[in-house]
């Protein structure tokens, strides 16, 4: 079964992202929706504007898996960091306690101003599972970790698709890599959320820079993968 999810940040917002989207993106066949929601680093915490709004339209709207991401830094401790993206969360989604289908992102990027290693995701992903006990992804790209190890916590990663003016699901063909290739934590693009056995994932058209590598997001603003998620709640 192929699953089609999205994650998307305050910077949609400001390129088209609607509620009325969301809920369009649901009927065309969105399946799940992360939404970034806090950065913290040494200069400071980012708190998303819209993630309560946003991920709230996306659960009424009728998406069945949601979560936020989280950008993780390394001057600051994993469990400052967990703490901040979970007291976000009980003031912007009340909510999500009580949503079985809620997981963690966590966006694992190299920056200009700080080379975060894997250990930094892997660090604030168990404080998050055990904090909660909901499930986390880990989205570390290929091109900035290689095989490095990620804990016990399975790899989002991009495959990007050339043709860039595709809709989704067409962009998703195009880019998917085959289910051979792929393993649960590392080697090619490979990833698990919320309790799904195996995925690909490709990012879709409408390029910016993040974290100096190209992030590609697309007509619905986000990500696609197929997925195999598991019958029960969590």
């Amino acid at each position: 079964m192929t699953l089609y999810g999205w994650d998307a940040s305050d910077y949609d917002v400001g390129r088209g992202l609607t509620t009325g989207r969301i809920r369009d993106a649901r009927a065309a066949g969105i399946s799940f929706m992360t939404y970034k929601g806090t950065e913290q680093s040494a200069a400071g915490t980012f708190h998303s504007q819209y993630y309560g709004v946003m991920l709230t339209a996306a659960k009424d709207a009728g998406i069945p898996f949601l979560g936020m991401y989280v950008v993780v830094h390394s001057q600051v401790t994993a469990e400052e960091q967990a703490t901040t993206a979970i007291d976000y969360a009980d003031d912007h989604t009340p909510w999500w306690r009580e949503y079985g289908r809620y997981f963690w992102q966590i966006d694992l990027e190299r920056w200009p101003t700080d080379d975060v290693p894997s250990t930094v995701g892997v660090a604030v992903a168990r404080e998050l599972s055990a904090r909660t006990d909901r499930r986390v992804v880990m989205y570390a790209s290929r091109g900035q970790y290689g095989s490095n190890e990620l804990g016990s916590y399975p790899r989002w990663n991009a495959n990007y698709p050339y043709q860039v003016a595709e809709d989704f699901k067409a962009a998703y063909e195009h880019g998917a890599v085959p289910a051979s290739q792929l393993t649960p934590t590392a080697g090619p693009p490979a990833c698990r959320a919320a309790g799904l056995a195996a995925c690909r994932a490709a990012r879709l058209p409408e390029r910016r820079a993040v974290g100096g590598h190209v992030r590609v997001s697309g007509r619905w603003a986000g990500i696609v993968s197929s997925c195999q998620w598991p019958t029960s709640s969590r």
